[in-house]
């Protein structure tokens, strides 16, 4: 707890911390060991209380490993999920597979699918995302391009060029193009992958597609 004292002499008031302590009341005052036992009390509970400031528990970023998870489970309510994979391979007549694969006038169609777990930097992107409050709380354009930049951006993910960022929108899809140096960024596929998996806050009613400069 926060309490402010006035410093006589001094226009800024003094700050301290501490719990609201316990005390005895009146009557037992002259109890020499109920007082020790208070005092040994209140020790205790403004030792834990800085012991649990200290941890800084909703500074994500300074966490890692399972102590990450347990923060962004019990503080933010979101847990690290795997990112999947999904894939069509297409087979098709002579000279696009080897021999014995597929007939030649024939086609085969072969689905796998892939699971990848994130990182703690990866998780700590999607978190990011999910609960910064810098970008205010209604979607629009602006508001996407920030979002997009503060993930990709490794660099200086507080310096915002909205015109690294093209999104087009037709009907009910917005096509994200990645321009410039931010095209680079190695958390592209990431981005990608947990937008397809819904594992980021969007418009469930709208359809995202990335791309980039770079291999489109």
């Amino acid at each position: 707890m926060v309490n402010t004292v006035d410093t006589e002499g001094s226009n800024e008031p003094e700050l301290y911390h501490h719990n609201l302590y316990a005390y005895l009341y009146w009557q037992w005052r002259g109890d020499p060991y109920l007082k020790v036992f208070v005092d040994t009390y209140n020790e205790l509970s403004d030792q834990y209380l800085d012991e649990i400031r200290n941890l800084n528990l909703p500074n994500f970023y300074t966490k890692s490993g399972l102590w990450l998870d347990y923060v962004a489970k019990n503080i933010y309510g979101i847990s690290r999920k795997q990112v999947l994979y999904a894939h069509n391979l297409i087979y098709r007549g002579l000279n696009t597979v080897t021999p014995n694969v597929v007939d030649p006038n024939a086609a085969r169609i072969i689905k796998y699918s892939t699971a990848h777990t994130m990182s703690d930097e990866e998780f700590k992107k999607v978190i990011q995302w999910n609960f910064y409050k810098g970008d205010g709380f209604c979607f629009s354009i602006p508001y996407l391009k920030r979002r997009i930049i503060r993930f990709l951006n490794i660099t200086c993910p507080n310096v915002i060029d909205i015109n690294d960022i093209s999104i087009q929108v037709h009907d009910k899809q917005f096509k994200i193009t990645i321009l410039n140096e931010l095209a680079k960024s190695p958390f592209m596929t990431l981005l990608r992958d947990v937008m397809a998996n819904g594992l980021i806050n969007l418009p469930f009613m709208f359809n995202f597609v990335l791309e980039n400069e770079i291999n489109g």
